[in-house]
């Protein structure tokens, strides 16, 4: 399926450069300049990458250990807040029922 989508993309691009060359919207020889300059891009970059690899390695699988535990101290945090919340709102039901039972008999006294 990837490779699929990745050969669609390629004739894509190539029927979209043929109808560029056609139109005459770019010449070959652009054509070639930006074929070689995204050749040099797509090397330069890879280099990059595997000389940074050592680097970076280190310090992604350190965050990643670390965002692992400060997801779970999320969860704590958030059941912690939506188990306090249930029951502020239950104390403040009751209260709300004590308070109208207490008018209620104070209404009666008079």
């Amino acid at each position: 399926m990837f490779m699929q989508c990745i050969s669609a993309v390629c004739i894509l691009g190539v029927v979209i450069i043929g109808v560029l060359v056609m139109v005459q919207a770019i010449s070959l020889e652009e054509l070639g300049d930006g074929i070689w300059r995204g050749f040099l891009l797509m090397v330069a970059a890879l280099v990059g990458l595997c000389v940074l690899k050592s680097l970076l390695l280190p310090i992604l699988t350190s965050w990643l250990v670390a965002l692992k535990q400060i997801v779970a101290w999320i969860f704590v945090i958030v059941l912690t807040i939506v188990a306090a919340l249930l029951v502020l709102r239950i104390l403040i039901c009751k209260f709300a029922e004590w308070l109208s039972t207490q008018a209620s008999h104070n209404k009666e006294d008079l």
